[in-house]
């Protein structure tokens, strides 16, 4: 999402989408950190987050736990002020394995993504 609009500060479309993504009634984020982020990715979406803070809700869908965000995310100082943030507040709602990622890899002779029901 962050990186189809990656221009100077300076161009009015990159700061419209901005403004749009800061104040949409829900922003909502699904498979959250499948891709990799870069650094300005991360600094955009840190400023949506902390822009949102304590205003307006946001939703967020990972197959991977908070700590495997903050090892992943290129500035770690930046990722534990982003995954805190995140955190403040938060309601949470946990599948059995929070990562599914290290699941997936790990299990080699799975067919399918999705783990066996407990």
């Amino acid at each position: 999402m962050l990186a189809v609009f990656s221009p100077t500060d300076a161009d009015q479309n990159y700061l419209d989408t901005m403004r749009k993504l800061i104040n949409v009634d829900v922003f909502i984020i699904d498979d959250f950190m499948t891709m990799s982020i870069n650094q300005r990715g991360q600094e955009d979406l840190s400023k949506i987050i902390f822009d949102r803070d304590g205003r307006l809700p946001t939703l967020i869908s990972s197959r991977s736990a908070a700590a495997y965000w903050v090892e992943e995310l290129p500035d770690r100082v930046g990722a534990d002020s982003l995954v805190s943030r995140l955190n403040n507040g938060r309601r949470n709602g946990l599948l059995p394995k929070p990562n599914w990622t290290t699941y997936i890899r790990s299990d080699t002779t799975s067919t399918c993504a999705r783990p066996p029901r407990q």
